[in-house]
Parts: structure tokens; sequence; C-alpha cells
């Protein structure tokens, strides 16, 4: 890490890494960047999830990105704050400018964010998944059912279940 920073910092740009940062700062209109003073108490969670390999860590699909959304959220605050000070001097303007950002968040969260009607969208259903299904549909619903870990989640709605093997 420290005897090849090139390599490290490579690394950390890869496009799933890039992926990763839009999902983040896009619904938020990228405004935490304009504060990055609070940003920074946050950089080593950011670091140590943009240095791992392991795909789960630089994931918005994953719980690993939680310890940044409150300096993301606070980031926003104070960007338009300052957004609207610049765009504006008198107070009636500023709550306008206010309004605008609050609403170009409500929609860019609705258009960017990972929701059903999210821009972002790219799941599809895969053969496997289609089989896994397929399968699934073959368990009658009253029955008790052992499944790996992976797949309880598929088959939740059961009165009993256990995780294979048990």
């Amino acid at each position: 890490c420290i005897r090849h920073p090139v390599t490290t910092a490579a690394s950390m740009v890869t496009t799933p890494k890039l992926r990763f940062l839009n999902h983040l700062l896009a619904p938020l209109l990228f405004l935490p960047l304009l504060s990055p003073s609070l940003l920074l108490p946050s950089a080593p969670a950011l670091a140590r999830m943009l240095l791992s390999n392991h795909e789960p860590q630089f994931s918005i699909l994953f719980h690993y990105h939680a310890p940044l959304i409150p300096f993301m959220f606070f980031g926003v605050a104070f960007a338009a704050r300052r957004v609207s000070s610049w765009l504006a001097s008198d107070a009636g303007t500023r709550r306008r400018v206010l309004r605008f950002l609050a609403a170009a968040l409500a929609v860019g969260a609705l258009a960017l964010g990972l929701n059903p009607f999210s821009l972002f969208q790219n799941y599809e259903v895969t053969p496997r998944l289609a089989s896994l299904r397929s399968l699934l549909a073959q368990i009658p619903p009253d029955a008790s059912v052992s499944a790996h870990n992976r797949l309880v989640p598929h088959v939740s709605q059961r009165a009993r279940i256990s995780t294979y093997p048990v």
C-alpha cells in the first residue's frame, strides 16, 4: 500500500468503485462535495471501502456505506445554504433557491436513487434466478424447508425454516 502508491490509487478508481461513488452522490446532486470539511471525518471509512477488493464493501446494495450517510446529509444541508448565498443576496430569493434545491433533491432521489423509479435500475432475471424460482415453485406452501443461508430469504414466508446444514 505505502510502497506502491500508484497501484493503490489505481485500485481505488476502478469502474465499480466510481459507480459506487456515483450511486452515493448522484441522488444528492453531488452537493456534499461543496462541503468537503464536513466529509473529512468520513474519509477513513470511505478509504476502507475503496481500498477493499470485497465487492459488497463498495456496493450501495449493502450496509457498509452506512457510516458515510450522516456526513453526506450534513454536507447537503451546508452546501444548500452555501449555494443559496452564492445565487441570491436577499432572503426571499434565498428561500426560493432553497425550495428549488429541495425539489431538485427529491427528484434526484427518485430518479437517481436505488428505487423502482430509478434510472439506475439494472435488475434482471438471470437464467440462474429463473431456474431457482422454478424450483421454489415446486415446494408446497405449507412444507417445512431446510435451505442454504443464501436461499432462506426466498422461502421466508414458511412457518418452519431451518438453515442447511442443520
